[in-house]
């Protein structure tokens, strides 16, 4: 064969060869994206209520809905207390930092203190992947007697979930929260929170409130 017919051959075979090694390392490339983007949908805690009622008691007129802005402002007050205190350290192993914007001054001292057995799961294993039995969220506005605007809003919520991996093991998160306008946006400034906690088959019972001593129970 004519030596410039052998250069065309071992040009069109080097082209050959580059290019489905370049097409080797976009599909790995693609592969190792898809894992990374699985494994994080695995390892990163979420939490989303579903409202179930959302109402104003006024005395100015008939019972109504309560104002939309408010309704989304005091749900995600309720979901990130959740999310830092039992999502994250469940599925993370670590509880949120991001907490004392949640609570009035006094409320926050009770939270992270005498209460913090019973707000915060950062004690028990990891879940892994958390598996919602129910995630729900009653609200219930209270109007100020003198402009009508809304003053108070009760939370009343329900956070039940269990392991992907092991599912016998369970967390059950009962409360009722008390959120008034203060630093600019709502905050939890009372609350009555309940934590059942089901782990190899062993199954306590915490309370907490801002008005009395936290008690637990097996």
């Amino acid at each position: 064969m004519p030596p410039a017919r052998l250069v065309g051959v071992a040009l069109v075979a080097a082209l050959a060869v580059t290019g489905c090694s370049g097409g080797g390392d976009s599909a790995a490339k693609k592969k190792k994206d898809e894992t990374e983007a699985s494994s994080a949908e695995f390892t990163h805690a979420a939490v989303r209520l579903s409202v179930s009622k959302a109402e104003l008691v006024s005395p100015h007129k008939a019972l109504g809905p309560l104002e939309q802005s408010t309704t989304e402002d005091v749900v995600a007050v309720v979901q990130q207390l959740l999310l830092v205190t039992s999502a994250r350290p469940l599925v993370e192993g670590k509880a949120g930092s991001d907490r004392a914007e949640l609570f009035t001054k006094d409320a926050a001292a009770h939270a992270a203190g005498k209460d913090r057995p019973v707000f915060f799961d950062d004690a028990l294993p990891r879940f892994g992947t958390l598996t919602p039995v129910a995630s729900r969220v009653t609200l219930t506005g209270l109007a100020s007697t003198q402009d009508g605007s809304t003053a108070l809003v009760i939370a009343r919520f329900l956070w039940d979930v269990t392991s992907k991996t092991h599912p016998t093991d369970r967390v059950t998160r009962d409360g009722e929260l008390s959120l008034i306008k203060s630093g600019g946006g709502w905050r939890i400034g009372a609350y009555v929170i309940t934590a059942t906690r089901t782990i190899d088959g062993d199954t306590t019972t915490t309370t907490a409130s801002t008005t009395t001593t936290a008690k637990g129970s097996k």
